[in-house]
């Protein structure tokens, strides 16, 4: 009887070390930015990276007039984009997470173009469209109330590097803890690739048909909900 507890004691503990565990694993493919790193013991728990996107990050604090006026308080930003959402450590502060990746990002020589806490700094109350663009797609809980936000740049030779960062927290409940959310989202401005529309020449468009009996064409433009082709797709016709 006593080894069969022990046995059972020895299952359950092994349960909580793999729960433990799965916890405290990346989400699959997901890495930190170099530009930014993490928070020690966060977890990422969403990744996502684009070659090339375009998305608006707050700069300043919204007023109620400004609601309409995004050019007023964003930055539109395009080029290559990162997104993660961190979770974690728990019983940490998200002012306390932010902070430390305020001095590391100033010591990479970033500038710190805003930073705010809460409804009073970053927005009014009851207007979520200013944590809409400070999390930049990324989901996040819905504690708006205790936001800090950071937005950050710096310029170099071959880009320039924004970095946006927003923070809510988990109230802690019964057994479960304060948890942290940290949504962190980078863009780095390079230029788009292109001239990446070819004119396929005749006696190429030949060879092909002779040899796979098909032919893809690109290029070819027609108005909006019409039949009728552009006149920039003359060449490629």
């Amino acid at each position: 009887m006593r080894s069969l507890a022990r046995k059972f004691l020895l299952a359950f503990l092994f349960y909580l070390g793999a729960q433990a565990g799965a916890y405290a694993q990346d989400v699959a493919g997901a890495s930190d930015h170099p530009e930014v790193g993490r928070y020690q013991g966060a977890v990422i728990d969403f990744y996502s990276q684009k070659g090339y996107d375009e998305l608006r990050l707050p700069t300043g604090p919204l007023g109620r007039e400004q609601r309409d006026r995004p050019d007023d308080w964003q930055v539109s930003l395009e080029g290559k984009t990162t997104s993660i959402r961190y979770v974690g450590p728990a019983s940490r502060s998200v002012l306390e997470i932010i902070r430390n990746h305020q001095r590391a990002l100033e010591g990479n020589g970033f500038e710190i173009v805003f930073t705010c806490r809460g409804q009073q700094e970053c927005s009014p109350p009851q207007i979520p469209t200013f944590w809409d663009a400070a999390r930049a797609g990324i989901g996040l809980p819905t504690t708006w109330n205790s936001t800090v936000y950071l937005v950050a740049r710096r310029d170099g030779p071959e880009a320039t590097v924004w970095v946006g960062m927003i923070g809510v927290e988990v109230p802690a409940r019964g057994e479960n803890p304060l948890m942290p959310n940290l949504a962190v989202t980078i863009v780095e401005t390079l230029p788009m690739e292109t001239d990446q529309i070819a004119v396929i020449e005749a006696s190429e468009l030949e060879q092909t048909l002779v040899r796979d009996g098909k032919i893809a064409i690109y290029g070819i433009h027609f108005d909006f909900d019409s039949a009728d082709i552009q006149p920039q797709s003359a060449d490629q016709i």
